[in-house]
């Protein structure tokens, strides 16, 4: 008998492009790097379409990697909805991960 490690690799899938991310310290500080790109949106009163959508690209950019929201964007109008779309996937991606793998041990016996 051996033993196995399990994967704490989430894969997320975009307009035909794959993002892996990686469950790991760094993964919480990018979240909470985009929920303050979102405390910030909140409390400010002239949000146009062209910011807010700046706002968003840095949240997903903060979670997928650098450059994300570009290629998943490019060629595209900015829109607040397709930018709350793809935030929303990625969010409940990351969600079902976490959940699928809350009830694992760190280290599962091989079978």
């Amino acid at each position: 008998m051996g033993f196995k490690f399990n994967n704490r690799v989430c894969v997320i899938e975009i307009e035909d492009r794959r993002y892996s991310v990686v469950f790991q310290k760094s993964l919480i500080d990018r979240l909470n790097n985009a929920k303050d790109f979102f405390s910030r949106m909140k409390n400010c009163d002239d949000m146009g379409n062209d910011r807010a959508c700046g706002m968003f690209d840095r949240a997903i950019d903060s979670i997928l990697g650098k450059g994300s929201a570009k290629k998943i964007f490019s060629g595209r109008f900015p829109d607040i909805t397709e930018r709350f779309a793809v935030l929303k996937y990625i969010y409940d991606e990351l969600t079902a991960f976490m959940e699928r793998i809350a009830g694992e041990a760190d280290v599962q016996p091989e079978k």
